[in-house]
């Protein structure tokens, strides 16, 4: 074998060599991106379940929450719809009692009235959305 030909081949070894060791460089940076990676998720999965647990934590609570206040407000609400009911009936029946002129004149002004009213509550939802 000629000096040549032994360079040409140190000059293989090498390369050859050289190649192995980028290759096992480049598996080592895939299995470290892997496990990263496979860190990454699995720390993904534990906070979903622990955000999911809180949903549902903060849904029951909602609920409840709701509820109470259903409880304590509703009875409130429909004693005073009730009164509202029984004062309208009461109104009309009085507008009934008058005139024909004269009931038209109180039907425009009640319905004034009530338009005001329906507006209030207009402005209120609307605060409150």
């Amino acid at each position: 074998m000629s000096s040549g030909d032994a360079v040409q081949v140190r000059s293989f070894i090498f390369k050859y060599r050289f190649s192995e060791a980028e290759m096992s460089e480049k598996k080592n940076m895939r299995d470290e991106v892997r496990r990263e990676a496979k860190e990454a998720l699995e720390a993904m999965r534990k906070d979903l379940q622990q955000l999911s647990n809180d949903l549902v934590a903060a849904s029951k609570t909602l609920k409840s929450s709701t509820e109470k206040f259903v409880q304590d407000t509703g009875p409130k609400v429909s004693a005073g719809l009730e009164e509202t009911v029984e004062t309208f009936r009461r109104t009309m029946t009085t507008i009934d009692k008058q005139t024909k002129p004269q009931q038209a004149k109180l039907l425009r002004t009640y319905k004034k009235f009530l338009i005001k009213q329906v507006d209030f509550i207009e402005k209120r939802l609307k605060q409150t959305e």
